[in-house]
């Protein structure tokens, strides 16, 4: 091996060392900092002032983790009711996430509440909306806590740029829970926005703490794969093909004319292909694929109201052009459809 490859590998573990440090928190040297202080006087001043100590400990460690919070006066009070004298940084992020997810069930709750006292109909569209966007914000903060507390560190960027957006996803649908009243006629919007208001905060918060450890973990982009995805094949924007999330075999998939590709189901108005029609082929599309499933949908027009569901992993749709293959519906909000409903499809 030759001394600049030494020096590349060298610098690569040195790379992974260090982001391995950053991640359980960018709080970690405050809190271990604070707890050397306290243990030199823990002698001094016996048991009392070592619990004392703790809890100053703790109280600490709340401030650090809440420094890039928006709503911080939130994030600390949260914390210090739940986190009694915790002052692990990473159990501390998890506590956080716990008390969001029990926020944004409580708002689930009330929306439920609510569509039983209406009788409005638009507004009791609005409050169902709410309910499944509420367990879908709560599947997002579950899949990024699980990431959080279960982490590779061989896919440490990637693992921190997914929690990411599906923290952002979680605050998008709560969001869209509310622009769903707009136009109703009752107060049911004004009770939701109050009651959905602690989630969205704690919610928010968790995303400035997540995007504070990620800005200060070291690119690595130096990696060899990673140069690769970005230089062998067009992403989004710089060829209009693909965004840069998709894994390396699945944009070689992307890239590839639709008639090298192997569908796994085919979808064709004439008959010719496995169903007639996508909904049909949908329930066959297996839940958490572990690899790409290929969905091929050919030329004609669906008139079709889809619903693709979140555990539909990995499966890639590819029709025959935009203006062969058409979905069409019309599910229109002036007719009293939510807005969260009128989309042709829906994810």
């Amino acid at each position: 091996m030759s001394y600049g490859d030494d020096s590349k590998r060298k610098r690569r573990l040195a790379i992974i060392g260090v982001s391995s440090m950053l991640l359980v928190a960018m709080v970690v040297a405050v809190t271990v900092g604070v707890g050397l202080n306290n243990d030199g006087n823990d002698g001094l001043n016996g048991s009392s002032h070592k619990s004392t100590s703790q809890v100053s400990a703790s109280v600490k460690a709340v401030k650090a983790i809440c420094q890039p919070t928006d709503y911080r006066k939130t994030c600390e009070e949260s914390l210090q009711k739940a986190a009694g004298n915790t002052t692990d940084p990473k159990e501390l992020i998890k506590i956080a996430f716990k008390i969001a997810e029990k926020q944004i069930n409580e708002a689930s709750e009330k929306s439920k509440l609510l569509e039983e006292l209406s009788k409005d109909p638009r507004t009791r569209g609005a409050l169902q909306s709410c309910k499944e966007l509420m367990n879908m914000s709560v599947g997002e903060l579950k899949q990024s806590l699980d990431k959080v507390t279960d982490f590779d560190l061989s896919e440490l960027e990637k693992m921190m740029a997914d929690v990411k957006t599906w923290l952002s996803a979680s605050i998008t649908y709560q969001e869209t829970c509310l622009d769903g009243f707009e136009n109703t006629t009752t107060d049911a919007g004004k009770k939701m926005k109050k009651g959905m208001k602690l989630g969205m905060e704690l919610s928010a918060n968790l995303l400035d703490i997540v995007s504070g450890i990620s800005s200060a973990i070291p690119s690595l982009e130096s990696f060899t794969h990673r140069r690769l995805l970005q230089d062998d094949l067009p992403v989004l924007g710089h060829g209009d093909q693909f965004p840069t999330w998709t894994d390396f075999g699945t944009r070689r998939l992307l890239a590839a004319p639709v008639s090298k590709i192997k569908a796994d189901i085919v979808v064709a108005k004439d008959g010719s292909g496995d169903f007639s029609t996508i909904r049909e082929a949908l329930k066959h599309v297996p839940i958490k694929s572990k690899k790409a499933f290929v969905l091929h949908i050919k030329a004609g027009v669906y008139q079709e109201y889809l619903e693709i569901s979140k555990g539909m992993i990995n499966l890639v749709v590819i029709g025959d052009g935009k203006e062969n293959t058409r979905i069409i519906g019309n599910k229109n909000f002036v007719d009293g459809i939510n807005t969260f409903h009128t989309a042709t499809v829906g994810m």
